[in-house]
């Protein structure tokens, strides 16, 4: 990927006349690394995204749509306090580096005019996002950097800004008529040219060993942007095409970088959304394994209560063979066919009688044992299943998805619930519709909630349901009551991609119509029961799902 200094030095260009005179209407930050500007601007509403992650650090127009955290963070509100109103002036960048300064013009608490400035530096896992008040002093930052991080340049509140260190190398613009008359290879290029990328390097390395220096580069000057966008394998995009023609080129480098981070964005912003759901929904698996572990280890120790009984019975039945105060005494098993000497174990501090008390007392125990193990080995195998399908919901969730799994977690009393004033009205569950190749609508959830609302209340009872074969996944409801072979196949593959089998093949899955489904009294959302139902085995793959509806 090459947002190198040049990329940036075209995508100021074409942002300059779409926003410079906007006025800043809504601010949010969607995540850990990125802040959402809504700028208006002849007569239209622009998102500016500004983002600081370590492998998509950049700036752009978007189309998408992103989630609100219930709360904003500390930065956020700071630059709701300064910027909220304000109108962008000036959008510049520094040489040909990677960092792009926006001037922003408010009115202060007492009402006079003030400057500030938005500086977004791009610089892999040192990005960032700075505000500056008029005497260049920093004011906050997305990411703060102490001394002992960084002895040049301290990016704390009320410091003075420091720009990363000055690019000596040559601007592409202005070079000297001989620097790559005797040597263009691509290291050379990268190590004189400012803002150039090892990929772009490359490629002038290419033209230059066919066509002069004066030649590559005023064709360079003088050639529009060409945003190009590479996907598959070696997914790479650039404001030219240097991809020998193997690209798709769109329309602008914004369209360019919202199309190509958009996929990577909403997986990490979902990663972040949904980390402590996954860390306490993973805790909770390992918690009920381990007890589940005890308590068959307990069962095997119940499953000994006969002896238990056996030991006291023999106890009576030769008290005049014990001796008083004796740890042990060696008698022989009546019990037995073969009527072997077994040891048995006495308290010194007990007479017969009170030993003998005693083995019957761990009899009754173990007895009365095997039955509430058994019971909680029940509930333990109910949570573990419970909390696997959890995991299996938040692995494929999109940031709404994982909200509904959080409601459901306070609904049961998993998680504590929000404080009134912090909690959200959660929607009526969505779920994702798809059409078969026939025209049959398929329904599928994505998590317990989605699950249960599809099946229970949007479907009708001679829909067909199906799902993966005893193992954690969506229910899918093809709305029909005779589906044709090619919608089966459909919903099989859409039950089998968002099932724990989706890397798998050959994948079985259950189908029948809706009314033969059971809901026990008291199951948690989205767990059934069935009997009498059809299996299809099918082999997920992606490229083959029915296509979306939206």
């Amino acid at each position: 990927m090459a947002l190198d200094g040049i990329f940036l030095q075209h995508l100021v260009a074409e942002l300059q006349p779409l926003l410079v005179g906007g006025k800043i209407s809504k601010i949010h930050q969607p995540s850990q690394s990125e802040i959402l500007l809504t700028i208006r601007s002849q007569r239209q509403n622009h998102k500016l995204l500004f983002s600081t992650h370590p492998n998509f650090a950049r700036c752009n127009l978007t189309q998408q749509v992103f989630y609100q955290p219930d709360e904003p963070p500390m930065f956020c509100m700071l630059l709701r306090r300064y910027l909220d109103g304000g109108i962008i002036t000036a959008i510049e960048q520094l040489n040909l580096d990677r960092v792009i300064r926006f001037t922003i013009r408010h009115h202060n608490d007492l009402g006079d005019v003030a400057y500030k400035t938005l500086v977004l530096e791009t610089m892999g896992r040192h990005s960032n996002l700075i505000l500056l008040d008029e005497q260049e002093q920093i004011i906050d930052s997305l990411k703060r950097v102490s001394p002992s991080q960084n002895r040049y340049r301290t990016i704390l509140p009320k410091q003075p800004y420091i720009a990363p260190p000055f690019d000596s190398r040559y601007d592409y613009r202005d070079l000297p008529a001989d620097l790559f008359a005797t040597q263009h290879d691509e290291a050379f290029i990268a190590q004189n040219l400012q803002g150039c990328s090892r990929r772009f390097a490359r490629y002038l390395s290419e033209r230059l060993a066919t066509l002069s220096q004066a030649e590559v580069f005023a064709q360079l000057t003088t050639t529009p942007p060409m945003p190009t966008l590479v996907r598959g394998n070696q997914e790479d995009f650039y404001w030219l095409d240097i991809f020998a023609g193997v690209g798709k080129t769109v329309a602008s480098l914004n369209v360019l970088l919202d199309e190509f981070f958009h996929d990577k964005d909403e997986r990490d912003r979902i990663k972040q959304q949904t980390q402590n759901l996954a860390h306490f929904v993973n805790q909770e698996l390992d918690r009920n394994r381990r007890k589940l572990i005890k308590l068959e280890a307990t069962i095997t120790e119940s499953e000994n209560a006969a002896q238990f009984q056996q030991m006291g019975d023999l106890l009576f039945a030769n008290s005049w063979l014990v001796k008083p105060h004796a740890s042990e005494v060696s008698l022989i098993n009546y019990f037995d066919e073969s009527q072997p000497e077994i040891i048995i174990p006495l308290d010194p501090r007990l007479n017969v009688k009170q030993n003998a008390q005693k083995y019957f007392q761990k009899y009754t125990k173990a007895k009365t044992a095997l039955i509430i193990v058994q019971e909680q080995i029940s509930l333990t195998e109910n949570e573990i299943t419970y909390f696997e399908t959890l995991a299996q919901h938040l692995s494929q969730a999109t940031t709404q998805d994982a909200q509904e799994i959080r409601f459901e977690l306070e609904q049961n009393g998993y998680v504590r619930a929000r404080a009134k004033k912090h909690r959200r009205h959660m929607p009526k569950p969505t779920f994702e519709r798809y059409l078969s190749a026939t025209g049959t609508e398929i329904w599928v959830g994505k998590n317990n909630l989605q699950n249960e609302h599809l099946t229970f209340k949007s479907a009708r009872r001679n829909h067909i349901w199906m799902h993966a074969k005893d193992m954690p996944g969506s229910h899918v409801v093809l709305c029909t009551d005779q589906p044709d072979e090619a919608t089966i196949r459909a919903g099989a593959m859409l039950a089998a991609y968002y099932s724990k089998g989706r890397e798998s093949s050959s994948v079985p899955i259950d189908y029948l119509p809706i009314r033969q489904l059971k809901k026990p009294n008291g199951a948690k959302p989205g767990f059934v029961t069935y009997e009498q139902q059809k299996t299809i085995y099918i082999d997920p793959d992606v490229d083959l799902l029915p296509e979306q509806l939206f």
